[in-house]
């Protein structure tokens, strides 16, 4: 079993020193409105050099907001992956806060 965290990683960080790196990334502007609100969503595919691929959806409000960690909705799945299994197969933060949180816990098992 190979962590989710260990891809997280690798796309925030350009230069990342394990052993998968981002090969190919694919961006789709959903944007919407929403109750005169425009929300941004934007879907990522990516691609990792062990064939694993992962799907990034991220979606926030754009309203005024002075929030210290001001609420988005990241969401990863794992669509394809090698032969070894990634887990957990996806995840889900309500804001960008929360994921750094998460990663820094995860980085003492990478």
């Amino acid at each position: 079993m190979t962590s989710l965290a260990h891809y997280l990683t690798a796309m925030k960080t350009p230069v990342h020193n394990g052993s998968v790196t981002v090969v190919a990334r694919e961006q789709y502007d959903k944007s919407y409105q929403d109750q005169g609100v425009h929300v941004v969503r934007v879907e990522s595919l990516v691609r990792f050099s062990d064939g694993a691929l992962i799907r990034c959806t991220e979606e926030l409000d754009q309203v005024e907001n002075e929030a210290l960690c001001a609420e988005c909705w990241l969401t990863y799945q794992v669509i394809e992956h090698p032969e070894t299994p990634i887990e957990p197969a996806a995840k889900h933060f309500t804001n960008r806060c929360q994921q750094a949180f998460w990663l820094k816990m995860q980085a003492a098992h990478l």
